[in-house]
């Protein structure tokens, strides 16, 4: 995911969950939630385990607005 932020420390991170609804304390699969000192854009890779629905979740955590954010998915 690449990232166009209105202040160089906002921070944007990425989650990725199994399944088409949330559930309460469920651990995500792969996520990216680096601050953006380390990196302002978010990358992860993930193999399925199995054929199902997943769930990609971007938050923005603060200090200024994401103004555009391009998620790209590469499938193999």
């Amino acid at each position: 995911m690449t990232n166009e932020l209105s202040q160089n420390d906002t921070d944007v991170d990425l989650y990725v969950f199994r399944g088409r609804n949330a559930v309460k304390g469920e651990k995500a699969l792969a996520w990216d939630a680096r601050t953006p000192d380390v990196d302002c854009n978010c990358y992860t890779e993930l193999n399925v385990p199995a054929d199902d629905t997943y769930r990609i979740v971007i938050i923005n955590l603060g200090k200024g607005v994401a103004k555009k954010c391009s998620v790209k998915v590469e499938i193999d």
